[in-house]
């Protein structure tokens, strides 16, 4: 029942607690697992499934040796959850998937995208989707894990009204 499936891996630049360049990995795989247990970094809390579910996997590991994996039943938590990991040991990941206002939206959970979202402004029916390893080149937009999801909120508040 462990065994991986749908595995990719993604190249990316980080920049470690004192500003020096490292160069890091991600792979992503999914696994069929029975009972499982999640743990939700970004809202702390549990979560245990009962029988077979497909699993997304996320390992980090950068060439000073560090090693952070997260999982979750949604791709988009796994990938929060990875981040916060990262981030709580003075990692930046120089991806838009953790730069100010980009998000992974609800429904984009199971995608490898994030979509820039504009204060005031609804998203288009067919937004621009972004990769969320695509480069960030400014390590002045990356945010916090705890950022992005006050953003999304600020945004979600600044589109209420607003007509499709």
């Amino acid at each position: 029942m462990n065994n991986k499936e749908n595995c990719q891996s993604f190249n990316l630049a980080c920049l470690d607690s004192k500003n020096q360049s490292i160069k890091a990995t991600i792979s992503l795989w999914t696994q069929k697992t029975d009972d499982p247990e999640i743990y939700d970094l970004i809202f702390n809390k549990k979560y245990k499934f009962t029988g077979t579910y497909t699993i997304y996997f996320m390992k980090y590991m950068d060439e000073l040796g560090n090693i952070f994996v997260n999982s979750s039943d949604r791709l988009s938590n796994a990938f929060y959850g990875l981040c916060t990991k990262v981030e709580k040991n003075s990692i930046k990941m120089l991806i838009k998937g953790c730069s100010y206002g980009y998000f992974m939206i609800p429904r984009a959970n199971y995608s490898l995208y994030t979509v820039k979202l504009d204060l005031g402004e609804r998203l288009s029916k067919n937004p621009i989707k972004i990769n969320i390893f695509s480069p960030e080149e400014s390590s002045d937009k990356i945010i916090t894990v705890m950022e992005l999801h006050q953003y999304y909120q600020k945004w979600l508040e600044s589109i209420k009204g607003i007509p499709y």
